[in-house]
């Protein structure tokens, strides 16, 4: 009897990409190509979007993995998303797009300071 392991190999890490909850991506494939989201999260080999606009908590966009572009990663995803969940929806669409920009923010912070 086979049994199945949980463990994840380099190639595994690699394959991911780095994206976890709390990851801001933009798209690299679809209708929606350039558009950026915050993982909310992700199972296999897909990823569930939220932009606190047209997708919220309560109706992520599902997208494959392979169509995703790591941006940065935010601090402590998994306290934060846990107490967004406590909001109303309308504040936690308020607090992602709030977050987003502000992700979107120190991104292009710590891409000028690389070029400098």
């Amino acid at each position: 009897m086979k049994t199945h392991m949980t463990e994840h190999t380099l190639f595994d890490a690699m394959k991911d990409c780095g994206l976890v909850t709390g990851t801001l991506v933009q798209s690299k494939c679809g209708h929606d190509v350039g558009h950026v989201y915050l993982v909310a999260s992700e199972e296999e080999s897909f990823c569930f979007l939220v932009d606190g606009v047209k997708r919220t908590m309560t109706r992520p966009k599902k997208k494959r993995r392979k169509h995703l572009r790591a941006l940065c990663q935010m601090d402590c995803p998994v306290q934060w998303f846990f107490a967004l969940r406590t909001l109303l929806e309308d504040q936690q669409n308020a607090k992602i797009r709030k977050e987003i920009e502000r992700l979107i923010d120190s991104h292009r912070i710590g891409d000028m300071k690389e070029g400098e």
